[in-house]
């Protein structure tokens, strides 16, 4: 039955992975597109005043899910001679909970062929490019504060999150770490697939083999990313990545990456692609 349904790919993160030039990637291989890279509208009880205005979609005046899946429908008719799907970048659903995704895991399949991916990039790196994006000080000052706090992240997904405490559970810097959990709990409703970022974009591990398995494509070139190779403060500021090269406004200290890189020990039990950081 899935063959007769859209396509419809749900990147859920994580944020400060590279999920714009994925993105970018699926549509340049007319795989799927977006009216929005981010729509956020399977995450409950948001205000989505400033997306309406923004946009003018009209679900976003009533986003339920049944309007959101009317809106899709109508959506990949009018690029169905381009692309074989429509897809949602929304990195915030990295951190929803079973609960959340149970109220909306069903209606979308039996709609549309859903894919889940998920992009993972080397914990300490991505966190410092999140971190950076925040604060107003220096990152690697405020690396230093969060230092003894990477212990203890908790191994929980959370709904809604915040990024102005992080003592506190919700904090999203410190919940997109939980990869692990991420992936299992998406694969417990939908078929779903994790990119190990440097590995894709260094054609390595047969990532591009593997993602292409799962999507039945044939990419065989994926867009330019910022964060590979890893440049810090001095990456390129090429066009439609600003998300990407305004993040890092200073270099990561490597003895500073060192201590994360042990705080966060479990953390890198994920995967062996980060055993060693290929930029030092």
């Amino acid at each position: 039955m899935s063959g007769s349904k859209p396509l419809f790919v749900i990147c859920v993160g994580t944020g400060w992975s590279a999920t714009t030039p994925l993105y970018y990637t699926l549509q340049d291989a007319k795989i799927a597109n977006a009216f929005i890279k981010e729509s956020n509208i399977l995450c409950p009880n948001l205000d989505f005043s400033e997306k309406y205005k923004a946009t003018k979609n009209t679900v976003y005046l009533n986003p339920t899910i049944d309007n959101y899946i009317t809106f899709l429908h109508e959506y990949y008719q009018s690029i169905a001679d381009e692309y074989r799907g429509v897809c949602d970048f929304t990195t915030s659903y990295a951190t929803l909970p079973p609960d959340i995704i149970s109220t909306f895991a069903d209606k979308l399949k039996d709609n549309f062929n859903v894919k889940i991916l998920m992009i993972f990039r080397d914990p300490v790196r991505r966190l410092f490019s999140h971190i950076s994006h925040l604060t107003n000080t220096s990152p690697n000052t405020f690396m230093k504060e969060i230092l003894f706090y990477l212990r203890k992240i908790p191994n929980e997904l959370v709904y809604p999150t915040q990024n102005y405490n992080y003592k506190l559970k919700n904090f999203e810097p410190f919940l997109f770490a939980n990869y692990s959990l991420i992936y299992d709990t998406w694969r417990s409703f939908f078929d779903t697939h994790y990119i190990i970022m440097e590995d894709l974009w260094a054609g390595r591990n047969n990532e591009l083999e593997r993602l292409n398995t799962f999507l039945g494509a044939n990419i065989t070139q994926v867009h330019e990313n910022v964060y590979y190779p890893d440049q810090g403060a001095n990456a390129p500021k090429l066009a439609g990545l600003a998300d990407q090269w305004t993040s890092d406004t200073e270099n990561l200290d490597p003895k500073l990456l060192h201590l994360a890189r042990r705080m966060m020990a479990r953390h890198y039990e994920f995967t062996d692609a980060w055993n060693i950081d290929e930029w030092l």
